[in-house]
């Protein structure tokens, strides 16, 4: 069961940013995973964009350790508003 809606939420795009920023800070994702208190397949799985598990906590404290704002990491996919569409 994923702990989250793969419809709204870019995962992909989340897992991107993490990497981005870990390696502009020059750690490696053991360095990350034992600062947020995550496994490194954890860390390695969002990298990948491959973690069908992943809690908003597990984002939070990685956020939090990238110092990043939690907000900086939420990226959603645009979903066009259904009821406006089919309102005829």
């Amino acid at each position: 069961m994923k702990m989250y809606d793969e419809r709204l939420i870019d995962i992909e795009a989340i897992g991107k940013l993490i990497k981005e920023r870990r390696m502009a800070l020059g750690i490696t994702q053991t360095d990350l995973a034992f600062e947020a208190n995550v496994s490194q397949p954890t860390v390695s799985d969002i990298e990948r964009g491959v973690c069908p598990n992943v809690s908003f906590e597990a984002l939070a404290r990685i956020a939090f350790a990238l110092n990043f704002d939690i907000s900086d990491i939420c990226i959603v996919k645009f979903q066009p508003n259904k009821w406006w569409r089919d309102r005829s």
